[in-house]
């Protein structure tokens, strides 16, 4: 079942390594990206301060995942599937972002780490550290590395549960980002 996951903060160059694979392997993979357009309207608007709605937030990402499930394993089954920011990323994005918050808010980043999801067989960790983020209404550059570091503890964690299989750092400052990416999915395999 060829699964990849691509995580990290920097949408707008995911997207174009994404459309890149699928306008040269356009018979070959499928790509989702969570939230789906179902559910995208719904988290459009700001939670910042509000710890319900920062859960519902999260909480509307996984039931999307889930909805999603067994469309993503049948197409995997004939295709290689690509998920853009599945699970790792709202993890770490709720784990920051309720940094401020009390315990009871807290322990919601634990309910997200057991939640039962598929195991990609491989993780692909896209950076860019020094692109300022406000442009995407994102995060502040001295933001980041902040997330940067969550996003490694929790790769730790999740590869020695076994739940990451195989593990790739990529900086996507490099000119030859998409060439490396599509290295990496040929040499493991995933393309053919």
């Amino acid at each position: 079942m060829p699964l990849v996951v691509f995580e990290g903060i920097n949408d707008a160059l995911k997207t174009t390594i994404i459309d890149q694979l699928l306008q040269k392997y356009p018979d070959k993979i499928r790509t989702f990206t969570f939230p789906t357009p179902k559910y995208k309207d719904l988290l459009s608007t700001n939670f910042d301060n509000n710890p319900e709605k920062l859960i519902f937030k999260h909480s509307v990402i996984e039931n999307d995942f889930m909805e999603n499930k067994l469309k993503i394993h049948n197409e995997s089954r004939k295709n290689l599937v690509i998920l853009n920011q599945y699970y790792l990323s709202n993890t770490v994005y709720f784990e920051y972002e309720s940094k401020a918050l009390d315990d009871r808010i807290k322990q919601f980043a634990n309910v997200l780490r057991n939640i039962k999801h598929l195991t990609p067989d491989l993780t692909i960790l896209l950076w860019s550290v020094e692109i300022n983020e406000r442009q995407h209404n994102l995060y502040d550059n001295d933001e980041l590395p902040q997330l940067h570091n969550i996003y490694f503890k929790e790769i730790g964690e999740l590869r020695e549960l076994g739940k990451i299989k195989l593990f790739e750092y990529i900086e996507t400052l490099r000119s030859d980002t998409y060439h490396n990416i599509e290295k990496i999915l040929i040499d493991r395999g995933f393309l053919k």
